[in-house]
């Protein structure tokens, strides 16, 4: 997890999948379904996904 420079109350997260349906699985595991419910606990609003190219630009 990173802060965000400038911003100290926003954080970017990044996390490498091996596929869609194994980032899809891993959301349906209940610690994920649990900790979905509890955000808005600690969340200033929904979560912002980006999806990167799978490889750097050269």
């Amino acid at each position: 997890m990173h802060q965000v420079s400038g911003e100290p109350e926003r954080f970017v997260l990044i996390e490498r999948w091996s596929s869609q349906e194994a980032l899809a699985a891993h959301d349906a595991t209940p610690h994920m379904i649990e900790a979905d419910a509890a955000s808005p606990a600690f969340r200033a609003g929904p979560a912002q996904v980006l999806r990167l190219a799978a490889e750097p630009l050269a």
